[in-house]
């Protein structure tokens, strides 16, 4: 029998005890007690309840036995409640003893009920899975669970004793087999886990002996169980409280608890176990050692591998947010003083510390971010190592499984790619997992050759998405002869559309039998084992080189010397050809070349070396190397240099080609890149030698000088995805100008990110798409990169070398980001509707405001054919004038690559081709907006206009029969009211609607935030109030089903009414009978009305959970920019408990589709109230979304106070309440306030001196008042000393500030966190207070000076370009404070030439300026031309030196003082019409974008406007920004 393991002085762990034998007995003797109870789930009680009750009745003691629902929601307070009065019941003394029978779930519940009852009893633990036996059942740890966190509650208990029996897991097995393998691997998790903190030898036994672990071996699992148990009663010895040293037990558990808490949600109804959750945290904390510096690689991958081979999980699950999981782990118990604890390995067998350690909570939630977003940092420098060559790693493997004797690898790649490799070699290696052994602590691959005996698999070879391993053991597996056997090779979805037609369709014909299992051409694929023969193999090798190296590799092994002749003169990529016949003559073949396409390999089998080295990964140090010749920095990579057998290794050559400096030795290669912005275009270049760099020459090519041509690289488009279409799809979001060749990509270099944009890139699972652009994003700011994790396929430690050797800064990306496929992202918006609705008036004026290209269809056709449209239709005919229609809307769409407003002809949707190209648009995501007008004033407007051709029939019969086709084509509609109404109004409401879609703006949802629920039957009676009505609030509820009429057509008439007077985004609510509203229609009909809500462009749609799965989605899904409101609400009066309040809470979140949830309850009794807020806490334990929890009733309106989001509310200017029990706005926010919800005082200061004559306090103080944010001031601070400003900053009731001289600088080093501009430029002047997730203040340095002068220049430059076209040169005067912002202002401006021109009475600090962002210094302004913006930051006092022939140029002149009545610069400019932007401007604007960060809300610009205009006065030059706010 095996020796029991103590636990401490007090517990121990048997395994010579089986339920068969005397477990009973054992009981009563290790625990003598008066009473004895058996708690168990169902499951396991039906498995083994009876035999045990049997077996005990012996013993004479009585046994009481409690049976609880199986699953993790038994552990609650309130079954640990039922359980111990039922105990009280059976007068249970303390005498007594709990006997806890099952896995984790019921051992915690037990220990916890026997830690507190009677103020503590014995109890013994009979752990029932593998999980508990190796991991709950040992330690003492008992707990219950709670919403806000796993473990939250328990104590320290020891069990007497644990009865280990094996015969626990085959019942399980027997009963439910699937969930059994769940369990079972879920354990294994546990002791991967344990061998890999403490144990070496233990993890590796895992690692190696996984066959006979997963078939059940009973001797290799009691050595592990044993072994495991051991490890962690000896840590329980030595730390039984968890004063430190234990806390390494929950390596992997600081992430997995969160996983584990908020996968039994309803979005992710599968769930998962602990153990599966642990396995996804142990990945996760391994990279996150990586990325701290701690962990090698190559245990990662080991650790990783391990993992996978049990068939465990090793990403968090799509259905959960970041954010969610970041809260869940905030709120872990193990975290204390707001710090994230986590465990850490510095190798595998031993921990970084003999504790949990500190984290940063930023740098773990970039490691569990799905996506990442580089941060441009200016020069990137250092030196690297990047891992061993794919290429090498990949040939290498299964060469050392066919030779004879061990091979000893050095260097391997740690990949997704290598693992899968490794992976099916042992599927064909007789000796499987053994075949492999690790040694020098990961850094070695001992591999035993097979002499080319290789066997039948048990099962398929699954290699993911690696084609490379697909080919190459495609041609091993022909060599293999057994009778009856066969080999099936298949991969994911994109492995399956992977070409490899010409390698099969040669071995076909050769002899082999190979057999497509799914698609022709494609994996997967049966090879039937037959051996391969001698002979002549003759094979295409147009598509890829692997079909070549893969009948290599496997020809020394064929049954008769081999020739393998190519049809083409050489094979396509031929350095990697030769790369495998190189490696083929180190493992003793040599291979004979007759001719370019000819190969004739001898049937000598392998013969292994001892040691091979492989070289670092040639292909990888180009993301590195290009890193520097972005930036600017000296980068040089190690391993990697002219002695290569890459033929990447040459691509530092065409670095130097761009203009890079380089320097390359046998072994190392050193790049040192121009100044940003300075890279050379290529011209043309063929790069066909290495395919595999194109992406990275790509990205530099898109922000070099000049045209790059990139050829020879065809085979790409069959690679992980079609990589030359996404490269010019994802640079093509960016606003780089490029395009798809026949063998390559065309790319029209930026000259730097001058006129680029960020974009959301979509990788296709592509490590070099994500590498590509992460260099990419090294340069240019607001990249976010998807699907970070894929380059584990080849460079797992990618993103910690950008980090950690070249200092890059990395942040996470993963906010409700929209990954929809490749959208437009600078899209159309596209006017149809009919003749005369106001498409070409209304859409000049967009396109006006939008600065925009603004194009009329019919213009376009006049220009097409030469004539007037009405005479073309006269000569010609509608068919034929429909057909030239359909053309040049396809030319348009096609040519037009920045985005236009687009004015078609009234007969755009007759023609089905003009219908479907206006889908396609729509689907690629344009906007097709239908405008529309009554038709009657249509009809009167048509017949008055003798200009406009005639149609063949009347217009209303027209209309009818166009009205579907129009709605059938558009995304969104715009209704004008009357001619009269085409006014500000209806220009400014379209603006409105076309800009939220095209800056894909959501309405925020703020706390504290007042919904107005509207109750007039008809808008006309509420347009004189809404004004009043809206003032504190921050969204109108637009109740359709209050209407007289809640028919589509007043449905959206009323809607035009109140948009044209309201500013406040609209919440469009249908509310049905059956949820307390008006509307008794079907659901059709409702849904109908919604989408029309949604077409409207209403910032929020209410869908009620009441309505079918089917229609809630069809909502959902084309939501747009519209938030969903998922809505419930009961008049009942039923009494609903606080768990079912949060089950309908969590039920509404719309697998995801939903963006806030309601619950709305009436009630008589106030303590419903209490139970709605726990429900609301309880849920956003859980979830990041809004909740909105309403008691409604006199008895419920406290709820409205507390309640945090959108609360509903009433207006005495209403004709009555929406909801019984809703209060008026100010009462709300007054309560809060008494109740300290709200601060009585929220104080923003200015801060600097001289600031008596500012505007500041006005503006803001207007702002805050219109918002309804009582209590809410802004006032001056007037000092030049930091510790004044700073005293004033600590204090509770500080909201923010702005901040101007002297202070500027002074606070940079007091805040927490820093822009990037307030970096680069070297100054605060914008101060926001957030939370920490602890409670904490953080202090967010920001600098808005640029954001001002780039919107204000930015738009007169988007109008000038449009009205006179051209990119004209900057001229920026002054080195200063404000120059440094103007500087980063400037060089963000898309539509200029050339680099910024900068001119400084003192020279040197232009010249210093101008080093630093890339500018260019001028000495003498009279000889500047073809200038279109000027802009000044110098003082009065020096504005003579701006010569007069500047400014009569009529260039944009911006003057920065801030002087009443203007200065003599812009009373200069002002006289030679130039564009004048002043002072004052530059103030407005910066404090409304101060007004919008401090608030939340959109800023109350027309109120702010006549603030700083009565501040300045009449004189002041600003009359004419009142009279455009004030339209506005």
């Amino acid at each position: 029998a095996m020796e029991a393991v103590p636990v401490g002085d007090s517990s121990c762990v048997r395994f010579d005890v089986t339920l068969e034998g005397n477990l009973a007995e054992e009981i009563v003797q290790a625990v003598p007690a008066h009473a004895y109870i058996l708690i168990a789930d169902e499951n396991v009680f039906a498995l083994y309840g009876e035999k045990f009750i049997q077996k005990f009745s012996k013993t004479g003691k009585t046994l009481h036995v409690k049976v609880l629902p199986s699953g993790e929601t038994t552990k609650d307070r309130k079954v640990k409640e039922e359980v111990e009065d039922y105990m009280l019941e059976m007068k249970m003394n303390r005498d007594s003893c709990c006997i806890a029978m099952g896995g984790g779930v019921i051992g915690d519940l037990t220990g916890y009920i026997a830690a507190t009852y009677m103020r503590g009893v014995p109890f013994v633990q009979i752990p029932t899975t593998l999980l508990a036996m190796v991991d709950a059942s040992v330690g003492g740890k008992t707990a219950v669970n709670t919403p806000m966190g796993k473990n939250l509650i328990g104590a320290f208990h020891q069990p007497v004793v644990v009865y280990m029996d094996m015969a626990f897991l085959d019942g399980f097995s027997k009963r439910d087999p699937k969930r059994a393998e769940r369990e079972f691997r879920a354990g294994i998790a546990e002791i991967i886990k344990t061998g890999a903190i403490w144990d070496a030898s233990l993890f590796e036994v895992c690692e190696q002996k996984v066959e006979l672990i997963q078939s059940r071996d009973h001797a290799v699992l009691n050595e592990i169980v044993r072994r495991s148990v051991a490890i962690k009663a000896e840590v329980v010895t030595l730390d039984p409280k968890e004063g430190g040293l234990r806390a390494i037990l929950n390596w992997g558990h600081t992430v997995g608890h969160a996983v584990e808490g908020l996968c039994g949600m309803a979005d992710y109804s599968d769930g998962l176990l602990h153990g599966e959750c642990v396995a996804i945290g142990m990945v996760l904390e391994s990279n996150l050692a990586r990325a701290m510096g701690l962990l090698h690689s190559s245990a990662v991958g080991r650790i990783i591998r391990c993992i996978q081979a049990y068939n465990l999980p090793i990403k968090i699950p799509e259905a959960l947010h970041i954010d969610d999981i970041m809260k869940k782990m905030m709120g872990d118990k193990k975290n204390t003083g707001g710090k994230l604890k986590c465990v850490l390995l510095d190798r595998i067998g031993h921990c970084y510390e003999p504790k949990a350690s500190m984290v940063d909570v930023e740098l773990v939630r970039m490691v569990c971010s799905p996506n990442i977003s580089p941060v441009p940092s200016g020069p990137l420098s250092g030196t690297v190592r990047v891992p061993g060559s794919k290429s090498v790693s990949n040939r290498v493997l299964p060469l050392a499984v066919m030779g004879r004797g061990d091979c000893r690898i050095k260097g391997l790649l740690h990949s997704d790619d290598t693992q899968r490799c490794m992976e099916a070699l042992c599927l064909l290696h007789p000796q499987g997992e053994a075949a492999f052994e690790w040694e020098e602590g990961g850094e070695v691959l001992r591999v035993s050759g097979t002499n080319g005996n290789l066997r039948v698999p048990k099962q398929e070879l699954y290699l993911g998405n690696s084609g490379t391993s697909a080919r190459f053991l495609s041609g091993v597996a022909t060599v293999i002869k057994e009778e009856g056997g066969s080999v099936v090779i298949t991969g994911n979805k994109r492995m399956k559309q992977r070409p490899i037609k010409d390698m099969v369709d040669a071995l076909v014909k050769f002899g082999c039998t190979i057999e497509y299992l799914e698609g022709e051409g494609c994996p997967p694929i049966k090879i039937v084992s037959k051996g391969l023969n001698g002979g002549t193999i003759t094979m295409s090798a147009q598509i890829s080189s692997q079909y070549v190296s893969g009948i290599l590799l496997a020809a020394p092994l064929a049954q008769g010397d081999l020739t393998l002749q190519l049809e083409e003169d050489k094979p396509i990529s031929e350095p990697y050809v030769d790369m495998t016949v190189g490696m083929m003559r180190e493992f003793g073949v040599q291979v004979q070349k007759p001719s370019s396409n000819s190969y004739l390999i001898p049937s000598s089998g392998y013969t292994n070396p001892p040691v091979y080295e492989v070289e670092a990964d040639a292909s990888a140090a180009t993301y590195p190397l290009a890193i520097a010749a972005i930036t600017g920095g000296r980068v040089t990579c190690e391993a990697v240099g002219a002695g290569s057998v890459q033929g990447d290794a040459n691509f530092c050559h065409l670095l130097a080609k761009m203009g890079c400096k380089v320097e390359q030795t046998p072994s190392s290669t050193t790049v040192e890149g121009p100044p940003a912005g300075q890279l050379m275009g290529l011209g043309e270049i063929d790069m066909e030698s290495m395919t595999d760099a194109f992406m990275t020459a790509a990205v530099l090519a898109a922000v070099a000088k000049g045209k790059t041509m990139i050829r020879g690289v065809a085979n790409q488009r069959v690679k992980e995805c079609n990589r030359i279409l996404v490269m010019v799809e994802e640079l093509g979001k960016c606003g780089v100008v490029c395009r798809e060749l026949s063998d390559g990509i065309e790319i029209e270099g930026a000259g730097g990110v001058e006129g680029l944009r960020g974009a959301t890139i979509l990788c296709h699972d592509d490590h070099r798409i994500a590498m590509s652009f992460g260099v990419l994003g090294c340069l240019l700011p607001g990249l976010i990169i998807t699907e970070k994790e894929c380059v584990e396929k080849t460079y797992p430690e990618f993103w910690d070398h950008l980090r950690l050797k070249l200092r890059a800064q990395l942040m996470s990306a993963d906010s409700h980001i929209h990954l929809e496929g490749s959208k437009a992202t600078d899209p159309h918006c596209i006017l149809i509707g009919m003749r005369g609705a106001g498409k070409t008036t209304m859409g000049k004026e967009l396109a006006r405001r939008t600065k925009r290209e603004f194009v009329d269809m019919d213009d376009v056709a006049v220009a097409e054919i030469g004539m007037q449209i009405i005479d073309f239709v006269h000569a010609n005919g509608w068919p034929k004038f429909r057909e030239l229609e359909a053309a040049l809307l396809k030319r348009v769409l096609q040519e037009k690559k920045r985005g236009c407003i687009i004015a078609c002809g009234g007969g755009i949707v007759e023609t089905e081709e003009c219908r479907e190209g206006l889908k396609a648009a729509a689907q690629a995501g344009h906007m097709v907006v239908h405008m529309m007008r009554d038709i009657r004033e249509i009809e009167e407007l048509l017949t008055s206009d003798p200009s406009r051709p005639k149609l063949p029939e009347p217009p209303a019969v027209a209309w009818t029969r166009r009205e579907p086709l129009y709605k059938q084509c558009s995304t969104h509609e715009f209704l004008i009211l009357s001619a009269a109404e085409e006014g500000e109004a209806a220009h400014e409401e379209l603006f409105s609607l076309v800009d939220r879609f095209l800056r894909s703006q959501l309405a925020p949802v703020v706390e504290d935030s007042i919904t107005i629920s509207l109750t007039y039957p008809d808008m006309k009676e509420a347009s004189s109030y809404i004004p009043e009505i809206e003032r504190g609030a921050d969204v109108l509820e637009f109740r359709v089903d209050l209407l007289s009429d809640c028919s589509l057509l007043n449905a959206r008439l009323q809607h035009a009414i109140l948009r044209r007077v309201a500013t406040l985004p609209i919440l469009w609510t249908v509310r049905s009978v059956s949820q307390g509203g008006k509307f008794a229609g079907s659901e059709e009909e409702m849904l109908a009305l919604l989408q029309l809500g949604l077409r409207l462009g209403c910032e929020f749609v209410d869908v009620e959970s009441c309505w079918s799965t089917a229609m809630c989605k069809a909502v959902v899904d084309k939501k747009g920019s519209s938030r969903v409101v998922a809505s419930f609400h009961d008049f009942s009066e039923r009494a609903y408990t606080a768990e079912e309040l949060e089950k309908l809470f969590l039920r509404l979140r719309m697998q995801g589709g939903a963006d806030v949830v309601k619950v709305a309850i009436r009630t008589t009794k106030a303590t419903q109230v209490a139970d709605m807020q726990h429900a609301i806490n309880r849920f956003r334990a859980r979830s990041s979304l809004p909740a909105v929890g309403l008691c409604m009733g006199e008895e419920g309106k406290l709820s409205r106070v507390l309640n945090k989001f959108l609360t509903f509310s009433t207006h005495p200017l209403l004709p009555g309440t929406a909801a019984p029990g809703q209060l008026v706005a100010e009462d709300i926010r007054r309560l809060k306030v008494e109740l300290g919800l709200l601060p009585a005082t929220c104080s923003f200061f200015l801060f600097g001196s001289p600031i008596a004559k500012s505007a500041s306090p006005a503006m803001h103080n207007a702002a805050f008042a219109a918002c309804g944010l009582k209590g809410w001031s802004y006032e001056r601070c007037e000092t030049a000393d930091v510790s004044v400003a700073l005293e004033t900053i600590s204090s509770a009731s500080f909201g923010g500030g702005s901040v101007t001289i002297p202070l500027k600088e002074e606070l940079l080093p007091h805040m927490h966190i820093l822009t990037d501009s307030a970096r680069r430029i070297g100054a605060v002047n914008t101060i926001t207070v957030k939370r920490g997730g602890d409670g904490s203040r953080i202090l967010i340095g920001d600098n808005t000076d640029w954001v001002a002068i780039h919107r204000l220049v930015q738009d007169r430059l988007n109008m000038r370009r449009l009205a006179q076209g051209g990119e004209p040169r900057v001229l920026l005067v002054g080195a200063g404070g404000t120059a440094r912002a103007a500087m980063y202002a400037l060089k963000k401006l898309r539509g200029i030439t050339g680099p910024v021109l900068v001119y400084n009475r003192t020279k040197s600090r232009a010249e210093a300026l101008a080093a630093e962002f890339g500018a260019e210094v001028v000495e003498d302004l009279s000889s500047v031309t073809q200038l279109g913006v000027i802009v000044s930051t110098i003082p009065p006092d020096g504005h003579a030196v701006i010569p007069e022939t500047l400014l009569q140029a009529r260039p944009i002149m911006l003057d920065a003082s801030y002087l009443p009545g203007g200065t003599s610069l812009s009373q200069r400019a002002a006289a030679a019409g130039c564009d004048l932007i002043i002072g004052p401007h530059m103030l407005f604007e910066q404090a409304t974008y101060q007004s919008e960060r401090w608030t939340g809300r959109k800023a109350r610009r027309s109120v702010m406007a006549k603030a700083i205009c009565s501040h300045f006065g009449a004189e002041s030059g600003l009359q004419a920004l009142l009279a455009h706010e004030m339209k506005g």
